[in-house]
């Protein structure tokens, strides 16, 4: 699964995820903002935008495509921002990789996911 992304700044990662039928360029005003400070991605979700299209919509499979996403960029460390659909993505991404010690060459180091949420 190909996801396509911009990215914007340097500093500390926050990646943001769009909503449902959404795209990364609904955060591209917002992402020129915070990449005064920070390194922002954003992330065309699968079957939005320029990512591959399946003909499956499992919020695990996305999750699994974010994970891949993150290994292949190599990015130990991120916040994420998700509106909507985004957020649900980022809630079952945190739950189903909580701790991500066995993505790295240090077993001993652990990576976790600090979910914050307001009501």
């Amino acid at each position: 699964m190909t996801l396509n992304f911009k990215e914007y700044g340097k500093g500390k990662t926050i990646i943001i995820l769009h909503g449902l039928l959404g795209s990364l360029d609904n955060w591209s005003t917002i992402a020129k903002s915070l990449s005064y400070n920070y390194n922002i991605i954003t992330i065309d979700l699968p079957d939005h935008g320029k990512s591959d299209h399946t003909d499956l919509f499992c919020y695990a499979s996305i999750a699994q495509s974010l994970k891949d996403f993150l290994i292949k960029k190599n990015i130990l460390r991120f916040s994420i921002i998700g509106h909507s659909m985004g957020g649900k993505v980022a809630i079952k991404y945190a739950d189903l990789y909580p701790s991500r010690e066995n993505l790295t060459n240090n077993p001993g180091r652990r990576i976790g996911i600090k979910l914050i949420y307001n009501r």
